[in-house]
């Protein structure tokens, strides 16, 4: 509350729907006090005025309908005018109310006269109506003075150069943050010019053209804190290495330099009780096309895939990560983290309600490009075309579907769960209008909550704009296949166990695993007793794809080793075809995926694991789904979330490495933020020519085995005890 050491913490009563009080003294503080009558309409429009400019407090807003004094600005008046105001809003949205006996009322709004800007001026003005005309002339241009410096008169003309130079320095910084407003009117401010006390002429400049030294040193300490951040240096690791060569930039120019970068980003708190931070995602999508357009004028269309996912950060944290990036026009296998732009990050499950909550503003933006279906970028029309990308569990989540063990999991069609592994139906019979899921279905099966929908969705796309990542149905399906080897060696091994010879099975299967130059080994949970194994990523499954079959061959079952193995191989046909550059047909596609599925099936009644119930939804989608993908958007590669997936890597790290934990999510979005910027000026690696093909194929692989080999001969020796 401002001023309330001179008020003593005394705070004038208010009066609601009563009359103006006389101007009358405090005899306790000699404080006079008076209030401001305002009608319960006029303060409706105050508060809508309120939504429209968010950037403005309720006290500016009060200010430009005042024609005789202003206010000064107050926590106590903000707070009460915000609440006040809110209150008058909700009678007029109650049923019972009645609206012609609420015009009539009033609120009278108790003020100190030390809360004036005129102390000596009565503000005996009855406000009724709210001019929006004044509002919309409103700019707001007021630099708050930072709390961490010293509050004391200062001329200067009177400081030296270096404290000069600071001190423009530092408006520069504030000014940058209060004329940010200018954005809304596609303007740039360029320079502040300003009088000293003695005529001296003070030129504060927000570019530096005319000196290029000084803006190849700003883009080349933008580029070293983009490293500092992506590497997770500290400041104190920094400064050290300043000490030991002096002709780094010093500590507090990288400093400076990373606050200036953070102070102009536009990020915002999502609403609800989840700790967040977001940004707009119209601002960044008009970004991102400002940049594409002056790499091709000729830009009149993009298409946008959104993408999101959740991740463990800490063995109590979760965050659920929202991002998008523009997908080529042509086929590129180009996935690096840094073409992904992060638009909120939310320390929380992936649970439907907490996401709609937080994360309601952003989809709102999202979903008025969506119904416009095009941007105006500098008086020029770019169609976009939104798409969305990610695993089976969030495309469930954003559509308000239930979980995969429901009976109808399938995002894209009506499937019963008992149907799924029926293959007599044609490629067309669950994409047909009778199966297939849509937007306006889906929202009215919410209502009825029937179909395994049981919330509205988030987003307004079409279900044929989702789209299954290639990397998730690579990694589910494989799992299942490997599951299925591990339990079938661990069976056999409990069988010769029962006759008392030696198991070997699972020995020969982790080494067949780990000659395919793939780490892998197994344990088992000291608490729960279940069998564990190691966990692989998408390289490491696609080498398993290609090499495991030739590895295994004469160490399963002879009567079922022939069809386990033509399933990894035909799944390697299936994962290369939709990922290629130019993919198969869809009916050949089909007929793939349809006989895969049969030889699964075929090995049920020898095999436990290859049943009807064990085609999960990935199977289904595999043979019924992705077809129509490719036939739509072509290969599924460039949809590929494997981007994603690295940038969920680095936000890990941030907050492992870089965060301290106070506000992690605002400071991992401004951290990926600073990233975004320094990734332009990033450097071109150097390309390496293998110029020896027969060792990068195999002798690598032999020297890192038997290097391996050697240690764990030496960690297996018993160590003998030290002489007393």
């Amino acid at each position: 509350m401002s001023n309330s050491t001179d008020l003593g913490n005394i705070i004038p009563k208010s009066q609601a729907s009563g009359p103006r009080p006389s101007k009358k003294k405090n005899n306790g503080g000699g404080v006079g006090t008076v209030s401001l009558e305002m009608s319960y309409p006029f303060m409706v429009n105050l508060r809508i005025s309120k939504e429209i400019n968010e950037t403005c407090s309720m006290i500016d807003l009060l200010n430009t309908q005042l024609t005789k004094t202003r206010l000064q600005q107050s926590e106590r008046i903000e707070q009460t005018l915000l609440c006040q105001c809110l209150d008058v809003c909700k009678r007029y949205e109650t049923k019972d109310s009645n609206k012609h006996t609420l015009k009539t009322q009033t609120f009278s709004l108790a003020l100190f006269t030390n809360e004036l800007v005129n102390k000596n001026v009565d503000p005996n003005e009855p406000l009724s109506y709210f001019d929006w005309d004044k509002v919309a002339s409103l700019e707001i241009v007021r630099c708050q003075p930072d709390a961490s410096i010293p509050k004391k008169q200062e001329n200067y003309d009177d400081l030296n150069k270096r404290q000069q130079h600071r001190r423009r320095t530092l408006i520069k910084q504030q000014s940058k943050k209060s004329l940010s407003f200018l954005t809304q009117y596609q303007l740039v401010p360029k320079a502040i010019i300003s009088t000293s006390s003695c005529g001296q002429e003070v030129q504060i400049n927000f570019e530096n053209k005319g000196d290029k030294s000084s803006g190849s040193t700003c883009d080349s300490l933008r580029s070293l804190v983009g490293v500092m951040d992506r590497f997770c240096v500290s400041e104190a690791a920094y400064h050290e290495i300043t000490q030991l060569y002096p002709n780094l930039p010093r500590t507090h120019s990288v400093i400076n330099t990373r606050r200036e970068m953070t102070a102009t980003l536009a990020i915002s708190r999502v609403p609800g009780e989840v700790n967040g931070a977001m940004v707009s995602f119209r601002q960044e999508l008009d970004k991102r096309l400002k940049e594409k357009i002056l790499e091709n004028p000729n830009l009149k269309e993009v298409m946008v895939q959104l993408s999101s996912d959740g991740t463990h950060v800490s063995r109590i944290s979760n965050y659920v990560i929202f991002a998008f990036r523009l997908v080529d026009a042509t086929y590129t296998d180009n996935h690096s983290a840094d073409n992904v732009i992060t638009l909120a990050i939310l320390n929380c499950r992936e649970d439907y309600f907490k996401l709609k909550t937080s994360l309601q503003p952003l989809c709102e933006e999202i979903n008025s490009v969506i119904e416009a279906g095009r941007v105006h970028i500098d008086d020029k029309e770019i169609a976009v075309n939104i798409v969305f990308c990610a695993d089976m569990k969030m495309i469930l989540t954003m559509m308000g579907l239930g979980g995969v063990s429901c009976n109808h999991s399938c995002p894209w069609c009506l499937v019963h769960r008992d149907d799924r592994h029926n293959m007599t139906h044609p490629l067309d019979y669950f994409n047909s209008d009778n199966m297939m899921r849509n937007w306006q279905r889906v929202t009215e099966h919410a209502v009825k909550r029937e179909y395994g929908v049981h919330h509205t969705p988030f987003l307004k796309i079409e279900m044929e704009d989702f789209i299954l990542d290639e990397l998730h149905l690579l990694l589910r399906i494989t799992d299942v296949l490997e599951k299925n080897l591990i339990n079938d060696a661990m069976t056999r091994d409990k069988e010769r166990a029962a006759v008392k010879e030696n198991p070997k099975h699972m020995g020969e299967l982790v080494k067949a695993i780990k000659s395919c130059g793939v780490p892998f080994s197994y344990w088992e949970e000291k608490e729960t007793k279940k069998l564990k194994w190691t966990s692989l990523n998408g390289l490491e499954k696609r080498k398993l794809l290609s090499k495991l079959p030739q590895a295994l061959k004469g160490k399963l079952q002879s009567n079922t080793e022939e069809k386990v193995l033509s399933l990894w191989k035909l799944l390697d046909d299936i994962y290369s075809t939709i990922t290629a550059s130019e993919p198969m047909r869809a009916e050949e596609v089909f007929k793939l995926s349809q006989t895969w599925v049969e030889t699964f099936l075929s090995l049920g009644p020898h095999l436990s694991g290859y049943t009807e119930k064990n085609v999960t939804p990935y199977v289904h989608c595999m043979v019924y789904h992705v077809p129509f993908m490719l036939r739509k958007f072509g290969t599924l590669r460039k949809f590929s979330c494997q981007a994603f997936e690295k940038h969920n890597d680095v936000v890990k790290k941030i907050h492992q490495r870089k965060s301290n934990k106070w506000d992690p999510t605002v400071e991992a979005l401004q951290i990926c933020k600073r990233m975004e910027e320094s990734s332009k000026s990033k450097r071109d690696k150097r390309q390496y020519t293998k110029r020896r093909p027969k060792y990068w194929n195999e002798e690598i692989r032999e020297v890192r085995s038997a290097k391996r080999a050697k240690l764990d001969e030496i960690n297996s020796q018993a160590v003998q005890p030290a002489d007393p």
